[in-house]
């Protein structure tokens, strides 16, 4: 049990202690710990670059198993956006998680390249999500409610979206 303060944590020299592996990047702040990798608690106020993005604030509480991490609660900021939810990450890296979102911009979603022209917009909505670690690119599945936003010019009042991303 302790606080740790993580100037910087490099992910992928770490998170293989908990048998996740390929997850790269770092992450700076203070952090909480009680009980074992295995078998414990982790909750922290982190920022930092988790492939290739920039997180301005991360909040996070989750439990440690031999099966992966849990994530009771995670909160942040990412390229403008505020998200929130819950989720998992197995030993593999996959990761699902449930999420809320507000103010993302559908030209600048993160780990996404957005097609050529895409206009801007502010969403608003829940998601489902679920990534399979795989090089170059990650495999993604996300479906998502919209709620009242905005692609461009064009008022959404709801929508809902199937968006699958195959690796490579």
């Amino acid at each position: 049990e302790g606080n740790l303060r993580l100037a910087p944590l490099v992910l992928d020299e770490v998170l293989p202690l908990l048998d996740v592996n390929g997850v790269e990047g770092t992450l700076r702040g203070d952090v909480e710990l009680a009980g074992l990798p295995s078998d414990g608690n982790v909750s922290g106020c982190l920022s930092g670059e988790v492939e290739g993005e920039r997180l301005d604030t991360l909040l996070v509480r989750a439990r440690l198993t031999r099966e992966g991490v849990l994530v009771d609660h995670v909160q942040t900021r990412l390229r403008g956006a505020t998200v929130t939810g819950n989720g998992s990450i197995d030993k593999t890296g996959a990761l699902d998680a449930i999420l809320a979102f507000r103010d993302a911009d559908p030209s600048s979603l993160p780990w996404w390249d957005a097609p050529a022209g895409m206009p801007k917009g502010a969403l608003a909505g829940t998601a489902k999500l679920h990534i399979t670690r795989a090089r170059p690119r990650p495999s993604v599945r996300l479906a998502a409610t919209l709620g009242k936003g905005r692609v461009g010019r064009l008022p959404i009042d709801r929508a809902t979206f199937l968006l699958h991303a195959p690796p490579g």
